[in-house]
């Protein structure tokens, strides 16, 4: 039987060493998603979603209250938020951008939080670039044009420059519903473009 000289031996080695590496990371990768999918991943009940929520995951609750508002008065399924349609082992960042791209208005609730959060400006900023119908309401009484913890100008000042924001902050029970009306209505509004007029709620 011939010998292998030591420098091929060596060179194959290296060889079946890259190939590994290579075939592991394919596989640390998830497989291109299909037009399928990528449409279910945005869709309740095989209707898609209309309106992308996006919030600071502090502020839970608040944009949870904001989602059932919305349903409540367009229909269930109107809102897309990353706390009720991502599920566990899901990449939580390609699901975002994802719905965003999906879903033709995009809602920040903001609060001094989701304003420091880059993340949260990367949503927003992705939001414009896309054209999205792009709505802004205040959870918190916050100064306008919007700006960064330290007072620097947050990138969310011109993201929305120009744009009028809605309020959501009431401190009693009364100016929180007289805000949310408010709220309804310029969403109502906004969705004239996406959805015609008159409006039609998603059931």
């Amino acid at each position: 039987m011939p010998s292998v000289p030591i420098w091929g031996a060596v060179r194959v080695y290296h060889l079946c060493v890259i190939f590994f590496q290579i075939a592991m990371a394919s596989n640390a990768r998830p497989p291109p998603e299909s037009p399928k999918q990528r449409e279910e991943s945005v869709s309740s009940d095989g209707k898609p979603y209309t309106i992308f929520i996006s919030f600071c995951f502090n502020e839970e609750d608040r944009a949870e209250n904001l989602k059932r508002s919305i349903d409540e008065a367009f229909g269930p399924g109107t809102c897309w938020i990353c706390t009720d349609t991502i599920g566990r082992g899901q990449d939580i960042r390609h699901e975002i951008y994802l719905a965003i791209e999906k879903t033709p208005v995009f809602i920040s609730a903001i609060s001094q939080g989701y304003v420091d959060s880059k993340a949260c400006q990367s949503e927003a900023s992705l939001a414009k670039e896309l054209d999205k119908v792009m709505i802004p309401i205040l959870l918190d009484e916050l100064e306008w044009p919007l700006k960064l913890s330290d007072g620097r100008m947050s990138a969310l000042a011109n993201i929305y420059a120009g744009k009028k924001y809605s309020s959501a902050f009431g401190t009693n029970k009364k100016e929180l519903e007289r805000q949310t009306k408010c709220v309804i209505d310029t969403i109502r509004e906004a969705l004239k473009s996406v959805w015609g007029n008159p409006i039609t709620p998603s059931v």
